[in-house]
């Protein structure tokens, strides 16, 4: 949903091999074509993600990127929220499984 102004706001999570899961957020302006550049970072990837059950019969897929979201609130802000990868917690550790994912929410200014 554009902000006022028109200018639109993207989430969305960056991985490497030398980067962590993280969340990042790019803002389009109203008369650009395209999205473009690295983004700003919102929340840093703490370590790599892989669940010590992923690919078992307990837990057969790992599912990465499901929960992005942005808003416009009306007076001012855009919110948003996207899932990065925080300390690996053991597989006897909540949350079940050794999952070592969380949600990290945050908010700009809209124009």
């Amino acid at each position: 949903m554009p902000d006022a102004s028109g200018n639109v706001t993207m989430i969305f999570e960056h991985m490497g091999h030398k980067v962590f899961p993280e969340t990042r957020y790019i803002v389009k302006g109203a008369g650009d074509a395209n999205f473009s550049g690295a983004g700003t970072l919102l929340k840093a990837g703490e370590s790599s993600y892989r669940p010590t059950l992923c690919g078992t019969k307990v837990l057969p897929v790992c599912r990465w990127g499901d929960f992005e979201a942005t808003s416009f609130d009306g007076s001012g802000h855009i919110w948003f929220s996207g899932e990065y990868a925080n300390l690996f917690q053991g597989v006897n550790t909540p949350p079940a499984f050794g999952r070592n994912w969380g949600t990290w929410i945050g908010a700009i200014s809209a124009s």
